[in-house]
């Protein structure tokens, strides 16, 4: 656990150092996945979220290859890169199977 001085109070954080984008992969992972389904006015906001979190995902896994002892969140990032391209590929046929 990771502890500072700030103003005279102690301030802990209990998250290791570099898995923000890991965590933030998985957060709109969840989102989109959660938001693709719920209405027709959602569907933009879950492809964003899909594209975010599959970019974020990828910068995730990438720092947590190359230097794992300072980036964790290996499947963090890997479960939002696969919620996020779930979320792309459903919302995709979707669309076609609905236009068609």
């Amino acid at each position: 656990m990771n502890t500072s001085r700030q103003g005279g109070a102690d301030v802990r954080s209990s998250s290791a150092p570099g898995k923000g984008k890991a965590i933030a992969a998985m957060v709109l992972g969840i989102v989109s996945v959660v938001s693709a389904p719920l209405a027709p006015v959602l569907t933009p906001v879950s492809i964003v979220a899909a594209v975010v979190g599959l970019a974020l995902g990828w910068a995730a896994l990438r720092g947590a290859t190359r230097t794992p002892a300072t980036d964790g969140g290996r499947g963090q990032a890997t479960v939002g890169m696969v919620l996020s391209a779930l979320t792309l590929v459903g919302t995709i046929v979707v669309l076609v199977v609905w236009q068609a």
